[in-house]
């Protein structure tokens, strides 16, 4: 559910001697050219970069399901991201409710029949955002990025290397006046089911947005309309650079997609389902939990990491 964080003002009171007491390490950096040091000392804990400058501020920016189970291939229930932002807070001696956050994501990890790069690599675009690809052999990932938010949306499966078909599906807030509106302005808002179910709606409506295709659809069985119209509106050009009135590319959406979900055979438009269904266990702290598998390169064969490393999975599509 909750992954990243980022507070770029840490209210860190601890002295010197608490710090040293503490699980914290912080490190200096020191120029290999001149030998001088950074005016910065990083500490890494459990997947969380705290940065002290000389200046008194203090910054913290990481993955706190990585702070709770080592990887960020499981994601938190309610009850455990409360747990979790409680044993931070303990460690790092800070208050809750006066710790400012300045940016924050909410996603889901779900699985699916199919590999994860199918529906990715048949996505055209997010509204009129263009999207940044990245596409290597360890990972497939694709963002639109906006003013306020960022949609992120990748193969869990590739990044862990897993035979389970895992997507992720992400919101990132850039700036909070995004969720401001709806209560969440410190890490305590964060503890509030109310809000993250508010929080989590504009993640899984965040879908309605996305346009995309299915290759799976027969084109020599259409209509010949109706084969040219998708033809036309498969390129993410169509919908990115698009000249035409909002009113009318607003109803070819609506069109585009209909038709996809009419001749397609992915059911694309059921991950949306997956995922408020993933919300709403997550919330309601149901969700069952399986072995994280792992494909081994070297043999047909499938190995289970401890359960520290587990990974969840519900019925796919």
């Amino acid at each position: 559910m909750i992954d990243g964080i980022e507070i770029m003002n840490l209210p860190l009171i601890l002295s010197p001697e608490q710090i040293d007491n503490s699980p914290l390490d912080f490190k200096s950096i020191v120029s290999r050219k001149t030998g001088a040091l950074s005016e910065k000392q990083i500490a890494n804990y459990k997947g969380l970069w705290i940065t002290k400058y000389s200046t008194g501020r203090t910054v913290l920016k990481g993955s706190i399901t990585t702070f709770k189970h080592g990887n960020n291939c499981k994601n938190l229930k309610f009850k455990e991201l409360n747990n979790t932002i409680d044993e931070l807070c303990n460690v790092l001696e800070i208050d809750p409710k006066q710790t400012l956050l300045n940016g924050v994501e909410i996603g889901v990890n779900i699985k699916l029949k199919y590999s994860p790069d199918v529906f990715l690599n048949e996505l055209l675009a997010w509204s009129k955002t263009k999207p940044l690809q990245w596409i290597n052999k360890d990972e497939n990932y694709l963002q639109f990025k906006r003013s306020q938010i960022t949609l992120k949306i990748y193969s869990k499966s590739k990044q862990y290397n897993l035979s389970n078909h895992l997507l992720r599906y992400e919101l990132r807030v850039d700036k909070m006046n995004y969720i401001n509106k709806i209560g969440i302005r410190t890490l305590a808002d964060l503890q509030d089911r109310n809000k993250l179910k508010e929080f989590s709606k504009m993640c899984i409506n965040s879908f309605d947005e996305l346009i995309y295709y299915d290759e799976t659809i027969n084109l020599k069985a259409l209509k010949v309309t109706d084969k040219r119209f998708l033809e036309r509106c498969n390129n993410p050009k169509y919908w990115i650079n698009s000249t035409l009135h909002h009113n009318t590319v607003r109803k070819n959406k609506k069109k585009f997609i209909s038709l996809v979900k009419e001749h397609g055979t992915n059911n694309f438009h059921n991950i949306k389902k997956l995922i408020e269904e993933r919300f709403n266990l997550l919330l309601e702290n149901s969700v069952q939990n399986y072995p994280l598998a792992a494909k081994d390169e070297t043999q047909n064969s499938v190995h289970y990491y401890p359960p520290a490393n587990n990974c969840e999975i519900q019925k796919s599509v």
